[in-house]
């Protein structure tokens, strides 16, 4: 018999459309699940923190802002900042920096660090917690120069290099106020004093593992009560400490949407393996009825269906690569690690649904041969 399978262009087309997209697709779907996933063994081993406060600092002036008290706000910050680095926990605050000569980014700076910081590093040469440098996202390696980076006009030696887990790459820049220069402490602190005077204030992270809620906020009270034109209100924590913040909400409604996109993509490809098999069918009883084995039948289509599998891989590969690495700037490397668990998850669904509908078209096809078996007789 002569498979005419790649002469029928409505099969190959939406076969080979099923797999790009189902493979593209579960690309962004394995990234978030690794996200979940980690969240929730790192809850089961106690590796996050138990408890988070945030509190959004600001400062009480009147209507219009005295310059000529500017020394006098900034005191007044610099002294908050001073009293905060006293208390249990760990505390950190964000605030803007620049990376290199030009670029800018939100630097996580820590005022307090007593516990363990649980962070997913690449690589490193002294712990967080105990070491005098930065820790900086891969998306800013190439900053680095004979193990050191500029932040906040100051070069900073890196200590280590924080990995993203996911399609992006790590944007996260962490310090810890004690191992900042004056120079780089002036700068923070008139950043922090603007954003007091002219936005909503700043927004300070309390973390532990150790104490409770009433405990660290009885301490950050007792810390900013005694400090001049300083107010606070204890607001929402925040999923991410900067600008690029993990929104939660949408990310879920996302997934679900991209979950329901492979679903169809699936069924799709389902039902054009019945449609294609179904057209063989007369093909099929004609091959039973001489004796062949399903086996025998079944291996030609297994093949020309392998051949599309390995070229849609090869097309969706190119693609992800385009869309994730080259234009969105996302790390090559976890985009093939993704790929390559999406192409394989695509492929061993793809076989199972050939299989499937291979047994429903051959049941139908039994019946036909057994009936004209029986006529003969």
């Amino acid at each position: 018999m002569k498979h005419r399978f790649f002469r029928k262009p409505l099969p190959i087309a939406l076969l080979l459309v099923g797999i790009v997209s189902s493979i593209m697709i579960l690309t962004n779907l394995w990234s978030s699940a690794e996200k979940y996933y980690e969240s929730i063994v790192n809850r089961a081993n106690g590796f996050e923190y138990r408890t988070v406060l945030c509190a959004r600092v600001g400062m009480q002036h009147g209507d219009a802002v005295d310059t000529a008290l500017m020394g006098e706000y900034k005191a007044s910050v610099e002294n908050a900042v001073d009293r905060l680095t006293g208390l249990d926990g760990n505390v950190s605050l964000s605030a803007a920096g620049n990376i290199g000569d030009v670029d800018a980014a939100y630097c996580n700076i820590y005022l307090a660090v007593s516990e363990n910081v649980p962070l997913r590093i690449e690589s490193s040469t002294e712990s967080f917690e105990n070491g005098n440098g930065a820790y900086v996202g891969n998306l800013y390696k190439n900053y680095v120069n004979d193990g050191k980076i500029r932040l906040f006009n100051d070069y900073f030696q890196v200590d280590g290099i924080l990995a993203s887990g996911n399609l992006d790459s790590s944007r996260d820049v962490m310090l810890k106020y004690r191992d900042m220069p004056a120079a780089s402490r002036e700068s923070m602190i008139s950043g922090l004093t603007e954003s007091c005077l002219y936005d909503e204030g700043f927004i300070v992270t309390l973390e532990s593992e150790a104490l409770d809620e009433a405990d660290i906020m009885k301490e950050f009270e007792a810390a900013l009560n005694g400090v001049s034109g300083i107010s606070y209100e204890w607001t929402e924590p925040l999923e991410e400490k900067n600008t690029e913040a993990y929104k939660g909400l949408f990310v879920k409604v996302k997934d679900i949407m991209l979950l329901f996109a492979v679903l169809v993509c699936l069924f799709v490809m389902f039902q054009t393996m019945v449609m294609y098999l179904g057209s063989m069918r007369r093909d099929i009883i004609i091959q039973k009825i001489y004796g062949m084995s399903s086996s025998q039948i079944f291996k030609p289509v297994l093949c020309q269906v392998a051949v599309l599998l390995l070229a849609g891989m090869a097309l969706s590969l190119v693609i992800n690569i385009v869309i994730y690495s080259a234009v969105n700037g996302y790390r090559a490397v976890y985009v093939v690690r993704y790929w390559t668990v999406s192409a394989v998850s695509c492929a061993v669904f793809t076989l199972l649904m050939l299989f499937m509908a291979y047994v429903r078209v051959n049941r139908g096809s039994k019946n036909i041969v057994a009936e004209i078996a029986g006529s003969e007789v």
